[in-house]
């Protein structure tokens, strides 16, 4: 996380007052999200099994994802402007949307992320651009 707190300060994205505290939440938050994938991939009787990525994403990530929701404020984002917390949700985001995420139950969720990754935003190149998923489901033979 040094580096990416590092990145946040390079891109000016680290907030001040309020803004860091809630982004800083956000970041960790990511962090428990990022361990909802390790746990579908490495974890487990059966690592990286379709029951293990069942229960990935129909039980564990949308608990995180529900509380999530509510967390958006008015601004579209976490906190009152765009942060490097948005910013690291929208990543893991992104990892579920490799695995068939459906982000429709959340709609404010859908849109920070759309904001932060689709069109112009900041993270739209990446997204257009990016590398093969590290983590992915199995396909069912």
């Amino acid at each position: 996380m040094a580096v990416a707190r590092y990145c946040a300060k390079l891109a000016k994205l680290e907030g001040e007052g309020a803004d860091w505290a809630i982004s800083e939440m956000m970041m960790a938050e990511s962090n428990d999200i990022y361990e909802v994938f390790m746990g579908a991939k490495h974890r487990g009787e059966a690592p990286d099994s379709e029951a293990n990525w069942e229960k990935a994403m129909t039980e564990e990530l949308p608990k995180h994802l529900a509380m999530l929701e509510g967390k958006i404020t008015e601004s579209g984002f976490f906190g009152s402007k765009m942060c490097a917390g948005d910013v690291a949700i929208a990543s893991v985001i992104n990892m579920g949307l490799d695995n068939d995420l459906d982000l429709a139950p959340f709609p404010k969720l859908q849109a920070m992320y759309a904001a932060i990754c689709l069109g112009e935003g900041p993270c739209a190149s990446y997204i257009a651009n990016s590398p093969a998923p590290y983590f992915k489901r199995p396909v069912a033979p």
